[in-house]
């Protein structure tokens, strides 16, 4: 009975041989590594080896058997590989009968150099097999037929996972649609910030040529005062130069004027207290002295000397009240020469009264 069963249910060596054979004519490189497709290469032929009859391997014909048997693994380790060492293994072929060993470490070298390169595609993936029926190999995935399970030295890891895409093949920093967004969002920002800008840059020249021309139309004006020490509200820009002369922006957001250039200020005077600026980063700006601003057209009086500021700031408020207060004085000065003439009127009426009344 027992011997039945096991002529009935235990499977031949020859069955078991031909599997192992299809194994190995189905087995292909796909992304695996040199060593790693060596290692499946190496656990097949072990096996191969083990079921085929031992020879004596001391006569000269088991010795020529060994050689051929050797010498066609070596073409069939090579004709697996990928396209990209087709040139290297033709010229192994070239050479005539090289060894096994020879020929894998001329092959490491090969896939150093294309790594080195950056020829080849994900080199760390091992090659699988297919889980289903025998299927026909593809170029880019080592496949076997199931017939036996996975050799030890051939066992393959996970691919690799992204976790943006949430695709199979590639990590999270080689994620092509991770690279297309960051570069649209940083296209997109650039566009607003040049934008602002521009129309920034536009605005503050309007305004200085408006307040230019007021102060030159109200003369020299009063003494004003300085607002306390706050935030600047507008975006830090390097200074343009027109003329040899740094430009003015008008920046309401300011605590005071400020000039980055001592040159130009006159009747500087130290501070009593050390006061400080903050940026809109939050870095504190020094202020080292104080003075007054005078130009041909113009004359802005108490100008913070602020030395690491990248721009020269005018207060517009400050402005404003100081072109109302010459206003003021230029009035009450007319106020004051038309009331002298009224009463040099008076007087001269006064006394012609009294000379042609008596």
């Amino acid at each position: 009975m027992w011997t039945r069963l096991r002529q009935r249910y235990q499977p031949s060596s020859d069955a078991l041989y031909l599997s192992v054979v299809r194994q190995e004519h189905a087995l292909q490189q796909g992304d695996s590594t040199v060593d790693e497709f060596y290692a499946q290469n190496s656990a097949i032929w072990r096996q191969l080896d083990s079921l085929r009859t031992a020879g004596c391997r001391t006569c000269r014909c088991c010795q020529a058997v060994r050689a051929d048997s050797e010498f066609h693994r070596v073409y069939e380790f090579l004709s697996r590989l990928c396209k990209e060492f087709e040139p290297r293994h033709a010229q192994l072929f070239a050479r005539g009968r090289i060894s096994l060993m020879e020929a894998l470490s001329e092959i490491r070298a090969e896939e150093t150099r294309l790594c080195g390169a950056g020829l080849l595609e994900v080199p760390s993936v091992l090659a699988t097999r297919v889980p289903a029926m025998p299927a026909a190999p593809t170029p880019s995935h080592s496949s076997a037929p199931p017939l036996l399970p996975t050799p030890t030295g051939g066992e393959g890891r996970s691919r690799p996972h992204c976790g943006y895409c949430k695709m199979d093949g590639h990590v999270e920093s080689q994620c092509f649609q991770k690279k297309k967004h960051l570069r649209k969002a940083r296209s997109s920002a650039s566009g607003t910030s040049s934008t602002s800008t521009s129309s920034a840059t536009a605005l503050t020249e309007q305004d200085i040529l408006r307040l230019k021309r007021l102060l030159a139309a109200s003369g020299s004006p009063s003494t004003g005062t300085a607002g306390s020490v706050t935030d600047a509200s507008r975006t830090e820009q390097p200074p343009s130069t027109q003329s040899g002369t740094s430009s003015w922006v008008l920046d309401s957001g300011a605590s005071f004027h400020m000039s980055s250039h001592s040159s130009n200020l006159s009747c500087l005077k130290s501070l009593d207290f050390p006061v400080h600026v903050l940026t809109t980063d939050g870095t504190p700006l020094s202020v080292a002295s104080r003075g007054n601003l005078s130009t041909p057209s113009y004359s802005v009086p108490d100008v913070a000397h602020v030395p690491r500021l990248n721009m020269n700031l005018f207060l517009p408020i400050n402005l404003l009240i100081l072109v109302v207060a010459s206003s003021l004085t230029l009035t009450l000065v007319l106020f004051r020469i038309v009331e002298r003439t009224l009463w040099l009127g008076l007087a001269l009426a006064a006394v012609t009264l009294r000379v042609f009344g008596s």
